[in-house]
């Protein structure tokens, strides 16, 4: 009976949650959306990325070319178009080949367009260094979350890996600001921080410290303090950093 009970009012929430509701501006579909039950209940309550979406507020402006790595269902992708207006771009980068119809469809509903690539994008400009290949993407049953992995069951995926100068260099891209949330992936730039070309000027990333540990997590940081970027502001394990012209 209580599990009886406890589906009753499972389906009771799902069925009485709005279709859609609105988040810093951007519409957000609940129903139409690949959304795990927590997740539409993090969005409802307003805390969805809250950390990002706060320091988000102040770190684009009109005309940036925003180069963002881990876009999912492209919640943040359309603040930062938004924000960025017509006369920018945004070139949007996600593992989970899942995610790109609901990405699109996302965006359509906010009246807005991006370019969406599909793979794995490991974040260096070292034209040295080869990285091509395929890789298998764990979802764990949740298309909202991947992790790459050596796992060949069948909830995994087999996905290119590219780097960011590849990726960049065949969309004709420069970009000025960099937006990161790739799941621990970030920590390459303990050895490649410098390998971020000077046109990008600005980086908002969140890192992993429960990932990869607080050690690398704290290198990861201090390796891009040494490529010359200044945390301007930081909420929680997301930072905004800067560097000079």
């Amino acid at each position: 009976m209580r599990a009886i009970s406890r589906l009753l009012l499972r389906l009771k929430a799902r069925f009485h949650q709005p279709r859609t509701v609105l988040l810093d501006g951007v519409l957000v579909g609940l129903r139409d959306l690949p959304l795990t039950s927590r997740l539409r209940r993090r969005i409802m309550a307003g805390k969805y990325e809250s950390h990002e979406r706060q320091l988000l507020k102040s770190f684009l402006e009109a005309g940036d070319s925003v180069f963002e790595l881990g876009a999912s269902l492209g919640i943040i992708s359309s603040l930062a178009l938004k924000a960025i207006g017509p006369k920018g771009r945004l070139l949007a980068v996600e593992a989970n080949p899942s995610l790109s119809e609901p990405f699109h469809r996302h965006l359509a509903a906010n009246g807005l367009k991006a370019e969406l690539v599909t793979c794995i994008c490991i974040p260096t400009w070292d034209d040295d260094e080869d990285v091509s290949g395929w890789h298998a993407v764990h979802t764990g049953g949740n298309t909202l979350q991947g992790r790459v992995t050596d796992h060949t069951g069948s909830d995994a995926m087999q996905i290119e890996s590219r780097t960011a100068a590849a990726i960049c260099a065949a969309h004709h891209f420069e970009p000025n600001a960099l937006i990161c949330d790739i799941e621990g992936a970030e920590s390459v730039w303990v050895t490649k921080a410098e390998t971020i070309p000077h046109c990008v000027r600005k980086i908002l990333v969140e890192l992993h410290p429960w990932l990869v540990g607080p050690v690398v997590a704290g290198k990861t940081l201090a390796a891009l303090g040494n490529a010359g970027f200044k945390v301007r502001a930081f909420s929680g394990t997301v930072f905004d950093l800067r560097r000079d012209c």
